[in-house]
């Protein structure tokens, strides 16, 4: 049975390919410097995603640990992670930004953010232990100089081994940190609108969302019967967007003071961007008909920038709107998903409204992988930061002051990671990555012998995720990864959508759009020492759509550039064996 990213191995004695290889690599770099993008330059509707690797340069990562040394143990995590971050950039296009800072007693930027993976390799193998630890000042240099650079996700992975014994104390980094994260509040906007129609008023049901948003600390505006113009102005000022009144599937009605009546509609809020926009609740008519439309209203919002958006699929009443927002927040507030909080309202509208009964699929979001995992409260928490951190705490757990890192962790929604061993740094590395970009499925870990296969875990996909992530990782020789569809095939070649990218380890898969349901993962001892050796598997879901693609015109530079290649060049041996990567689509 074929194995996920196997080699390659024969050999090749056509000189064509690597004279090909040659005429592409000079047309590669031709067509960059012809097209004039310098390589950190980010192009329109590409995904950023900035990464700083905050490391601990303290004279005790000298101290022997684990078998070696601290500090090596930190440059080889640290190494694996850029293997794994260039991997992701390489196969789905979205484009990284990397940073190095190192701190001791005082932090200085080792590498600014750059998509050179060697600048930032070297930047890693540079940082040389010396001076006390000061937490705080390596924190704050980490987040200035986040706040000054434009991301639409990051992270900082922190990794210390020691307790801060310079500068701020760990209960003043602490007070520190939270005023740093929450120096801004939300902004929510409340739209009632009658549309002209006397007899239906959602000042009710706007008054009500409006001391919903401001118990929970939003700064919250209420605005009755209010135009397109105001509502355009401030939507890119919006975490939350909250209308009742009347709607279709791609428009919005509205009537102001001086009864003109307008529309915001699906082409109005393409034009905005709305990257703070946690929510978008449209309580109307036919908001959510069609979901599937590219002009659906729904659609339109996320697209733009929202995190999640509300409608209806059917026709409703404002005392339907009344009767699901007041029970919607309250679902929200005890910590439910956005979709189960949804459904809660469905069900209240359904009771309280004998005359028009709803449905229980009323209720639509999207996206619905989103709404489905994600409360409000982790929405509110990525729009107050933008970014998350993630504690590595390593070395003896008496020398950790692991209260700190956990706090550090929590206060951004990120978390507390103990490496008591080399390898399990790596395995760090490799989940900070997906729970930096994604949704984590599941991880799972166990030892494979010679010529075993083990099943790993199950992966649950679910319609609507934008892609599949899985990374295999091990401390040597050779594990291989099969991966099977809910329909049960086995993933190959020409898989459709399937995107391979391998490496010695960790073996890296990404999937686009991939096929809700069970996805089963197992594991193949090839080549492993007769006792066995560890794995680890994590899997991760996002929302975010592939984007960045190479231009056509690239791609047929590319090609014209194979052909001569191939056409004219003489024969010569290859003796090396080569890796594919395999992109079906």
């Amino acid at each position: 049975m074929p194995l996920i990213g196997a080699a390659i191995a024969k050999r090749r004695r056509h000189r064509a390919v690597a004279w090909a290889l040659v005429l592409l690599v000079l047309s590669t770099v031709l067509w960059t410097g012809c097209s004039g993008k310098p390589p950190d330059e980010f192009t329109p509707g590409e995904t950023v995603i900035s990464v700083i690797l905050l490391m601990d340069t303290t004279g005790s990562m000298t101290e022997s640990w684990a078998g070696g040394v601290k500090m090596d143990s930190a440059r080889q995590a640290a190494h694996r992670l850029l293997d794994v971050l260039e991997e992701e950039a390489g196969v789905v296009g979205r484009r990284y930004r990397v940073a190095v800072i190192g701190f001791n007693t005082s932090a200085w930027v080792a590498q600014e953010f750059t998509s050179d993976f060697a600048l930032l390799r070297q930047a890693v193998d540079g940082l040389n232990p010396d001076g006390q630890t000061d937490i705080g000042q390596g924190l704050e240099t980490a987040l200035g100089y986040l706040r000054d650079s434009v991301f639409h996700r990051a992270y900082v992975i922190l990794l210390s081994d020691g307790m801060a014994n310079a500068g701020r104390s760990s209960g003043q980094i602490l007070e520190w940190l939270r005023g740093a994260l929450h120096g801004e509040k939300l902004v929510a906007s409340v739209y009632g609108a009658n549309y002209g129609l006397s007899d239906i008023d959602t000042r009710g049901v706007a008054s009500f969302v409006g001391d919903a948003l401001s118990g929970r600390g939003y700064d919250t505006s209420v605005l009755l019967d209010r135009g397109r113009p105001v509502v355009l102005s401030r939507l890119p000022g919006d975490n939350v967007f909250w209308f009742s009144g009347h709607a279709n599937w791609n428009v919005m009605g509205f009537h102001d003071p001086a009864n003109d009546r307008t529309r915001v509609s699906s082409s109005d809020v393409q034009r905005l961007d709305l990257p703070d926009l946690l929510l978008a609740v449209v309580q109307g008519c036919l908001a959510g008909k069609d979901v599937e439309d590219e002009g659906n209203i729904l659609h339109t919002f996320v697209d733009s920038g929202a995190r999640v958006a509300i409608g209806y699929s059917v026709l409703t009443y404002v005392p339907q709107h009344d009767a699901w927002a007041r029970a919607f927040w309250p679902a929200v507030e005890a910590g439910e998903t956005i979709r189960a909080a949804a459904l809660a309202g469905t069900v209240r509208a359904y009771h309280e409204d004998p005359f028009t009964p709803l449905p229980a699929s009323v209720v639509v979001t999207y996206p619905a992988s989103v709404a489905q995992r994600m409360t409000l409260r982790d929405l509110e928490e990525q729009a107050a930061r933008g970014f998350r951190i993630y504690t590595v705490g390593f070395g003896d757990r008496g020398n950790l002051d692991e209260n700190l890192l956990r706090g550090i962790a929590g206060l951004t929604g990120g978390e507390y990671l103990y490496g008591g061993e080399a390898q399990a740094l790596e395995n760090i590395f490799v989940k900070a990555q997906h729970l930096g970009t994604g949704d984590l499925q599941g991880e799972f870990s166990g030892t494979v012998k010679p010529g075993e296969t083990l099943t790993a875990g199950v992966v649950a996909v679910l319609e609507g995720d934008a892609d599949l992530r899985i990374t295999l990782n091990w401390p040597g020789s050779t594990v291989g990864l099969r991966l099977y569809d809910p329909k049960g095939h086995l993933i190959g070649p020409d898989y459709p959508r399937l995107v391979i990218y391998r490496q010695e380890r960790p073996t890296y898969v990404v999937i686009e759009r991939p096929m809700p349901g069970p996805w089963r993962v197992e594991v193949v001892g090839q080549d492993v020492a007769a006792s066995g050796t560890p794995f680890y598997v994590v899997a991760s879901t996002s929302d975010v759509p592939v984007r960045g693609a190479e231009p056509v015109e690239f791609l047929l530079w590319v090609a014209i550039m194979a052909f001569v290649a191939l056409a004219v060049a003489p024969r010569v041996r290859l003796d090396r064996p080569y890796y594919e990567e395999v992109r079906a689509r």
